[in-house]
């Protein structure tokens, strides 16, 4: 399990290592509740839940209660990876409000907002000539969200996806030809590109990201970028970063 808390100024992270069995942590479904050690995610169903979770100066709880609908990407929640047929089984429910505190160095806040929840899993790894992935979460301020994401061919002919979502709750996949997702070379940390143009030709979309906090390196035992990210053009809001590789 991953944990972390970022801000403009700071990234702290935690990373927990354990097995079911011998009461270390364990998945029910009805009730639903995914746990390890004293963090959890939990509720009657994915449109209530309650996360917690915590390290060294930090510690969260945060409740969840959905406003909208499950959304499935892909095919019916079929999320094709690689041009050879990879895929995973991916939802998001991407329409949370969020309410509860965070504590940083012993001194607690109370939050609320929206939140963003993805589940996906699959039998199979990218394909042999994919060496990492980029993944962005959008919430656009008049109420719609993207989904998107590149897996990286050595070739440089990256795979590309991603799902529009409505206010309403209703979505699309996006064609992937239509898709255009470029990192700002000059924007680095630690070889990660932390600042990004995303062009969508048939939803006039044209926007320049950028992270929060570039320093948000989750040096874990396979480390990675994620964070939370910023962007304007012709579509503002905020949103999430996963980079691997």
């Amino acid at each position: 399990g991953h944990a972390a808390v970022t801000g403009a100024n700071f990234h702290l992270f935690e990373e927990k290592l354990a097995r079911g069995g011998v009461s270390q942590a364990s998945v029910t479904t009805k009730p639903f509740e995914a746990w390890i050690d004293d963090w959890y995610l939990k509720g009657n169903d994915w449109s209530n839940l309650t996360v917690s979770a915590g390290g060294r100066n930090f510690k969260y709880k945060i409740d969840l209660q959905s406003q909208g609908p499950i959304v499935k990407h892909g095919d019916d929640g079929r999320s094709v990876k690689s041009s050879l047929g990879q895929a995973s089984a991916y939802y998001s429910q991407p329409f949370f409000r969020a309410e509860g505190w965070i504590e940083r160095n012993n001194e607690r806040v109370y939050v609320k907002g929206s939140a963003w929840a993805d589940h996906e899993w699959s039998s199979q790894i990218i394909a042999d000539t994919q060496k990492g992935w980029d993944w962005f979460s959008l919430n656009i301020e008049t109420g719609e969200k993207l989904m998107l994401f590149r897996v990286r061919e050595s070739d440089k002919n990256h795979f590309y996806s991603g799902t529009w979502i409505n206010a309403s709750g209703s979505s699309q996949s996006i064609a992937p030809s239509s898709i255009f997702m470029e990192p700002i070379e000059f924007a680095r940390s630690n070889d990660y590109h932390t600042d990004w143009i995303i062009k969508i030709k048939n939803l006039d979309l044209n926007i320049e990201v950028t992270a929060l906090n570039p320093s948000s390196r989750m040096d874990t035992l396979y480390p990675y970028w994620e964070g939370p990210i910023i962007f304007d053009g012709s579509h503002k809001g905020v949103g999430y970063l996963e980079m691997t590789g």
